[in-house]
């Protein structure tokens, strides 16, 4: 048997799996809050649909978390909870302070882009959010890692045309 250089049939059998799970996944919870919400945006939910939905989509972030690989300096993972902010525009998905790897790079970035990508596609067709925000053990990932923080630019107020005109 020949052998494919760079071919690591073990890694690609659990990538297999892991887009099959994600797509199954999404499928479920694409057609389950179709069911549930129909047309309607977040904030117009009732309660119990509002629930409802938190807890699908719960369940689909534990999904995709426990089927990430674990960074370096990951400590104990508890089990995630997803909720709409209080005006339904966002939602909040809290992975606990164990997510936080050591290093704030890329690596963290795409496991989150994992997480917060079939969470917006999954409710795209209820109402469009303006993005996702994770919090880890209450804090966002700033508190974890400061010196990465960088401050919005101050918005310069228009300049005032100062010239007087003498007719």
């Amino acid at each position: 048997m020949t052998s494919i250089q760079g071919f690591d049939l073990p890694r690609s059998r659990t990538v297999a799996r892991r887009l099959i799970a994600t797509l199954l996944g999404a499928a479920l919870v694409f057609h389950i809050t179709g069911a549930i919400a129909g047309a309607k945006a977040p904030e117009t939910l009732s309660e119990a649909e509002r629930v409802q939905m938190e807890q699908l989509l719960t369940a689909q972030t534990a999904s995709v978390v426990q089927r990430q690989e674990r960074m370096d300096g990951q400590g104990m993972l508890m089990p995630p909870t997803v909720r709409f902010t209080a005006d339904g525009t966002k939602l909040m998905v809290e992975l606990g302070s164990g997510y936080v790897p050591k290093i704030n790079g890329g690596e963290f970035e795409d496991h989150l882009m994992e997480i917060a990508n079939p969470l917006l596609f999954q409710l795209e067709s209820v109402a469009p959010l303006n993005g996702v925000d994770f919090l880890f053990g209450g804090y966002d990932v700033f508190h974890y890692f400061p010196e990465d923080w960088k401050p919005t630019p101050p918005q310069r107020a228009p300049r005032l045309d100062m010239t007087v005109n003498h007719d």
